[in-house]
């Protein structure tokens, strides 16, 4: 090698650096070959950065014959690093500080492990002096500091000290024939570093200090909404005292899901994993949640809405008080009442026959089971309740498996109550049918769980906004008012004049499936009043065939007075329009938040109104719901503040990856319930609850959205903490997002929405025409973009 002057001066006894991507990691390559003669025999023990497990896993490990052992050398003792050591082990590999987290790593002491006489060292360590052979420093980052070169150094040991003389000059050889050579200018800029090493090892600090100094910023009100709060967590995650640290009163061991949707099942499995005794139960009778079909509808929908939501859902039905449990009760009434019985039990989802998803096949699957090559983007619902029931048949959490002590279908939480020994009592009531529904057998039982988890989804509840005058219209003509959730077939209107009031992805959706029966289809939409940013309207707009008319705002539904024909009665909008000769109003008008079995958690008073946390040590519960447009109280909209056994899972809306999302979450929950993740102490909880809060502009119906954007960074803050965690305690790591799946939804959008549907649907073959996303590429502009579009969509292309 050339000695020039500004590549010397980067040398440490002999060191040698490069200017290629990872480091110097490629020159120590021969380091690692099996058949490399006279290395001391030494034993491999790993703590990598990501790129230096990729080599030694991968790329060492195939192409090299390498065998490794990894082990946590911030947490091994002396034997577990002894009892890791074979005769064949050739390379002792620590890094310290690590990367990206900066955890210092006892050098010297693992080093006396093999070899007896080291000296201690700590931050400031120097492990050529301590009796490493060889060094390999990332110029890139602490030594450089300025995060524009990429380099490193490989620092063996003097030859006179050395085991192996010739392994300087090997390394020298090495670096000209692997062309291993930094610029003079990358020198340059790696000499500017080294240069202010020394002050900057002199006031170096944990990135706790860090985390210290933005918490005292934010104690004080100074600029706290500036800090992230991913960057808050990630940084007061890393060895917090455990002051700093929720403390659970107990042990969590054993786990109660409610609910076998999507959230439900993948929650299941990441709590079993973790070894949890977890029990799922389900009102319904196969797994699946909302994509479970049946021709079914609610036994009944309040029009207008009950302003009551805390029984929006369902009216808890509970055994008479002082019963000794299992208490039992058997109906042998008429099959149709009994049969209504079963059907408010299980309550009927909000499907229609030809629903399909509105998120395409790559973004809607879980991660570890994708979808088969070909499947379609755009999923029938019956092949998504089939993807369900088949990952919970994988799992042992079917109807039909034999695991009746820890899945429990047909089965509906009554009450949840918080007991004084820290445990959820929980009231569950079991209904089966008999001789083909004529017996019906009501069983209650009480269960104990150290943990709760609701997975009962956000469509449980429909809304019908009390407008004025349409509580008359619903006594006079109850069955001509129907809310989107009883929605199931369009021949039901054949010939009708149809308003749906709503055009979102319901309203939207169902103006298509009927337009091609009805006589006419009128949509009623009115503008959004979010103090945040959302999808626009025209967005779910331009699903409505433009062979249905689009009205304005309702203002009232005019008094029926003595009429008894709907068609003779009329609508007045907010501009002055009257509509008359209406045969079916759809209220396609969403749905609020409702958990009838946490009664305790209900607070109607509140509204939208903003109130402070209870004070520590109050005996009083801190309200999750109350006029039911958001949840409040619950960290990460997951973890109630107030106890953090309670957990949400997918409480949010405006989510795409809702499949993926629910495994981030069921993770954290894991993590945290096992004492391998940190969750903050609840001050600071509360504090960076109200920054969101903030944030968020205030209560109301969009304070669960999330929209993709938002959904990402949460799963970008919950990847970076549990990664931190996994670092800190072990366990498992997570994988973010594929960048792929950007492209797939941008064109999956493009397609699926587009811009307004100039043509006219008359018929069922035309809606199925339209309904594909061949015709629904009309926005794209030319044959050459139209043609790789089709290309994209059709191919595979993810």
């Amino acid at each position: 090698m050339s000695e020039k002057p500004k590549r010397c001066s980067v040398w440490t006894d002999a060191a040698y650096s490069r200017d290629v991507r990872g480091s110097s990691l490629n020159l120590t390559n021969p380091l690692l070959h099996p058949g490399l003669r006279g290395l001391p025999l030494r034993p491999l023990l790993l703590r990598p950065h990501p790129g230096t497990f990729c080599y030694i896993s991968r790329v060492a490990s195939t192409l090299q014959g390498l065998q490794r052992t990894f082990l946590d050398l911030e947490n091994a003792s002396d034997e577990d690093i002894l009892g890791a050591l074979r005769e064949n082990k050739k390379l002792v590999w620590i890094e310290s500080p690590t990367n990206p987290t900066l955890r210092v790593i006892d050098v010297p002491r693992i080093l006396a492990v093999v070899q007896k006489g080291w000296r201690e060292g700590k931050t400031k360590e120097r492990p050529i002096v301590a009796g490493a052979d060889v060094v390999l420093h990332s110029l890139t980052k602490y030594v450089n500091g300025h995060s524009d070169v990429v380099m490193g150094a490989v620092i063996p040991s003097e030859p006179s000290s050395s085991n192996q003389p010739e392994l300087a000059e090997n390394l020298r050889f090495l670096q000209n024939a692997m062309s291993a050579v930094p610029s003079p200018f990358d020198c340059f800029l790696a000499q500017r570093g080294a240069k202010t090493l020394a002050p900057d090892g002199d006031s170096y600090t944990q990135p706790l200090a860090m985390a210290d100094a933005l918490r005292a910023l934010g104690d004080r009100g100074e600029r706290a909404d500036e800090v992230e709060p991913s960057s808050q967590l990630l940084l007061t995650s890393e060895s917090s005292p455990t002051e700093r640290n929720y403390q659970f009163t107990r042990p969590i061991r054993k786990v109660a899901i409610i609910g076998a949707g999507v959230g439900g099942l993948i929650s299941y499995r990441e709590l079993a994993q973790t070894g949890f005794d977890v029990h799922l139960f389900e009102r319904d009778t196969v797994p699946g949640g909302n994509w479970h079909y049946t021709d079914e509808i609610a036994v009944n929908t309040s029009i207008p809405s009950n302003p009551n939501v805390s029984v929006g859902d369902f009216t808890p039905s509970l055994p008479p008080k002082g019963v000794i449990y299992p208490y039992v009760e058997i109906y042998r009434d008429e099959v149709t009442e009994n049969a209504v019985r079963r059907r408010a039990h299980r309550a009927p989802r909000p499907v229609w026959e030809s629903l399909t998803s509105n998120i395409p096949a790559p973004v809607q699957q879980i991660r570890d089971m994708p979808w088969p090559i070909g499947t379609p983007w755009g999923l029938p619902h019956r092949l998504v309740g089939r993807y369900l029931r088949a990952f919970a048949s994988y799992h042992g959490l079917n109807s039909n498996d034999d695991n009746k002590h820890k899945v429990h279908y047909n089965t509906r939480l009554e009450l949840a109550e918080k007991q004084p020994n820290g445990q959820w009592a929980l009231v569950l009531k079991t209904l089966e049918s008999h001789n083909d529904g004529e017996l019906v057998k009501s069983t209650w039982r009480k269960e104990h769980f150290d943990a709760l988890v609701i997975a009962t989804g956000r469509y449980n509840a429909p809304y019908i906004p009390p407008i004025p005058g349409l509580e008359a219209w619903a006594e006079r003509f109850p069955e001509h008012l129907l809310h989107s959730r009883d929605y199931r077939h369009p021949e039901f209107v054949q010939g009708e004049n149809v308003l749906i009031v709503g055009a979102a992805t319901s309203g939207g959706e169902i103006s298509r499936d009927i337009i091609s029966h009805a006589k006419n289809v009128l949509v009623s939409v009115r503008p959004h009043k979010s103090p945040v940013p959302i999808p626009p309207e025209t967005n779910y707009w331009n699903r409505i065939p433009s062979n249905a008319t689009i009205i304005g705002e309702i203002k009232c539904f005019l008094p029926p007075q003595h009429s008894d024909n709907i068609k003779k009665v009329k609508v007045e909008l907010t501009n002055g329009t009257i509509i008359t000769g209406l045969d079916r109003v759809i209220f396609a008008t969403g749905y609020r938040y409702s958990y009838p079995f946490l009664p305790h958690h209900h607070n109607m008073t509140l509204g939208t109104q903003y109130a402070d946390p209870l004070p520590e040590g109050s005996n009083a519960t801190e309200p999750i719901v109350t006029d039911g447009t958001h949840l409040r109280a619950l960290y990460l909209d997951a973890f109630y503040i107030l106890d953090p056994t309670l957990l949400f899972i997918n409480a949010n809306h405006g989510l795409v990856e809702t499949f993926t999302y629910s495994e981030f979450v069921s993770l954290a929950a894991a993590k945290v319930w096992s004492g391998t993740a940190d969750l903050p102490a609840r001050s600071e909880l509360w504090r960076r609850y109200r920054r969101v809060y903030t944030k968020r502009k205030g209560y109301g119906r969009h304070f669960q959205y999330l929209g993709r954007p938002g959904a990402k960074e949460m799963m970008r803050f919950f990847q970076a903490w549990l990664n931190a965690a996994a670092d800190k305690y072990g366990g498992r790591m997570i994988e973010g997002l594929s960048k792929d799946l950007d492209q797939v939804f941008t064109i999956w959008a493009q397609a699926h929405y587009g811009v307004r549907n100039t043509a006219v649907i008359n018929s069922p073959s035309h809606l199925d025409a339209f309904n594909t996303l061949y015709n629904s590429a009309n926005m794209t502009e030319g044959e050459d973009h139209y043609e790789s579009l089709r290309e994209a969509v059709y191919n595979d292309y993810w």
